[in-house]
């Protein structure tokens, strides 16, 4: 949980100083928040399936199409 809100939080600064600055340091702003961005998404989609797997998965353990099923949206 701590992970999430520190990517929140310095994609929410890297917006502030994108928006406030001009020049080099605008450009420099938007790559860190974008890597804030991806790191974001890539750790909610990484928590998200070890969740689905784990809780939602083993009660269906006696299906032989468990491979075909999608996760609950």
């Amino acid at each position: 949980m701590m992970t999430l809100i520190i990517y929140v939080g310095i994609f929410m600064l890297s917006i502030y100083v994108a928006v406030v600055s001009h020049g080099y340091i605008m450009a420099l702003a938007f790559v860190v928040g974008g890597i804030a961005f991806f790191s974001l998404q890539r750790h909610l989609h990484k928590y998200y399936f070890e969740v689905v797997t784990n809780d939602e998965m083993d009660s269906y353990s006696d299906d032989d199409d468990d491979h075909l099923r999608l996760p609950p949206a």
